[in-house]
């Protein structure tokens, strides 16, 4: 038995929406793309012209149009009849685009999941919902990714925790929103409103300067702050947080006076970088190396406790090399539902992450943004996290206390 992509169903309402036959023919022809690649014969078919004259015969048969009194085209409205090439490619997708019964996940297929980011595109936290919404819809689960940034996260997990357990709604994010948040100020939530799902590993994050920076390593940088005092501008990620804790730990700990200057996110600290609103910026490697690689941007120090070096940026030092070992970073990635959410939702879904981890192509687009792969499902996402929580926090706390 055979159950079709949830992906094929959303075809009905894109296609309901089109306004001109061409649109159809169109949609009708990548339908036929996206439905056969797995049938060699098919996918001949496509590349020799078939689809093309398949799309436009169910197009030119399936379809009528009124047009306007003016006698051209510029106005077309589809009637009813234009459902009909939908259900014709719908009845030729059945044995093409499918997923085995007995999957663990496939219970779930027929569920919409929503991942809810808690900071804006473009960023670690953001490509990593995005990428592992792409591998869960190749195993037949259709999953959305939304944005709600602010306070670090905070407003999206705030959100997603009032959320109903049957809502398929949930939290992607970062120890830094679930467990650093909360341990200092109420923010009317706590980890203990969701339940934890899985996690994919951990984001590399790094120190970013201008390519043009007078300075080439964090030595010759801290030199000049020491020599220019105040005059040095940081940015990072939010004011007060895990991020600014790391900021601090190098910065302070080198006994450097500067301004730090919080943004939303990772994304927004690149585009200030960019711009030269700041001298340096805490970002994620995966915000930091579309820069970096188009030499925009230097990168003197990485701050991963995982490992020395990382493969993307292999001649980057860790901070630890700089005689900063307390400033390395854990930034697992992480999905967490609302507390409630059934095991027969959380169990499938956190098997169907794991299968997509091990997707080669998936690890290496992982990779390729600095995040070291390591698969935990739900029962080993709370036991790390919980390391973290016991390790890390009462330093933080300690910290935000005395600022």
């Amino acid at each position: 038995m055979t159950r079709l992509r949830p992906g094929i169903r959303r075809l009905y309402s894109i296609l309901s929406k089109c306004n001109s036959p061409h649109s159809v023919e169109r949609l009708t022809e990548l339908s036929i793309l996206l439905i056969f690649p797995p049938n060699p014969f098919f996918f001949l078919l496509f590349f020799a012209g078939y689809s093309q004259t398949l799309a436009k015969g169910l197009r030119e048969g399936c379809c009528s149009y009124t047009k306007t009194t003016k006698g051209v085209d510029d106005y077309v409205k589809i009637r009813w009849e234009k459902h009909l090439v939908l259900a014709v490619v719908l009845l030729m997708a059945a044995g093409g685009t499918a997923v085995a019964e007995d999957a663990p996940w496939a219970a779930i297929t027929d569920e919409e999941f929503t991942f809810v980011v808690g900071f804006a595109a473009g960023g670690s936290v953001d490509l990593t919902a995005r990428i592992t919404a792409d591998a869960l819809s190749a195993l037949g689960i259709d999953v959305n990714v939304v944005n709600r940034p602010g306070s670090v996260g905070v407003e999206a997990a705030g959100w997603v925790a009032e959320q109903s357990p049957e809502s398929n709604i949930m939290f992607w994010g970062v120890p830094m929103t679930l467990f650093f948040e909360p341990a200092k100020r109420d923010v009317g939530f706590t980890w203990e409103d969701f339940s934890p799902v899985a996690s994919l590993g951990g984001a590399t994050f790094c120190l970013g300067m201008a390519a043009d920076a007078p300075w080439d390593d964090l030595d010759e940088l801290l030199e000049w702050a020491k020599d220019n005092p105040g005059e040095l501008t940081v940015g990072g990620q939010g004011e007060l947080t895990q991020t600014h804790f790391t900021v601090a730990l190098i910065f302070d700990g080198a006994g450097v006076e500067y301004v730090y200057v919080p943004f939303a996110g990772g994304a927004d600290v690149q585009m200030n970088l960019a711009g030269g609103h700041v001298d340096v910026g805490h970002l994620s490697l995966a915000a930091a190396y579309p820069l970096y690689s188009a030499g925009e941007l230097k990168i003197p120090a990485h701050t991963s406790i995982f490992v020395e070096r990382v493969d993307m940026a292999p001649d980057v030092p860790n901070i630890a090399e700089y005689g900063f070992p307390d400033a390395r970073e854990s930034h697992i990635m992480f999905l967490w539902a609302p507390k409630g959410t059934s095991e027969d939702i959380i169990n499938p879904l956190s098997e169907a992450i794991g299968v997509a981890l091990q997707e080669p192509a998936i690890i290496q687009r992982l990779e390729d943004m600095g995040i070291l792969v390591s698969y935990l499902d739900a029962e080993g996402t709370y036991e790390l996290t919980q390391d973290i929580h016991s390790e890390s926090i009462p330093a933080f706390v300690d910290w935000y206390e005395n600022y």
